[in-house]
């Protein structure tokens, strides 16, 4: 899992305020890497944080997961972490997989 921990162009992630990301690309396992330092810093920010998924054409199961992680981190500090432009089947994946979902709004 190295290999994922490193930047990947197929996913490009802007930060366009401390709490608010825009991502396009492809999200997997094998460009999550990418996404987590961004997050990270967002979540560090002490608000809320969006994350806008409207030019992600792709969310493999390890980017669903690193959303419930950061939701969970985000929510035990009561703040959100809020999918805006989330993919019309991600609300049946979360209920498949089971994930708790607390703290994360999709939009």
């Amino acid at each position: 899992m190295i290999y994922a921990l490193r930047p990947d162009p197929r996913l490009r992630v802007r930060s366009v305020q401390p709490h608010r990301l825009i991502a396009d690309g492809w999200l997997d396992v094998t460009t999550v890497g990418s996404l987590i330092p961004p997050l990270s810093d967002a979540l560090a920010a002490g608000t809320d944080v969006e994350l806008d998924l409207r030019n992600v054409y792709f969310i493999d199961v390890a980017g669903v997961r690193l959303f419930v992680e950061a939701a969970q981190r985000l929510s035990e500090r009561g703040r959100r972490l809020t999918l805006a432009s989330t993919p019309e089947w991600l609300p049946r994946i979360l209920d498949i997989l089971r994930y708790e979902t607390a703290g994360l709004v999709l939009q």
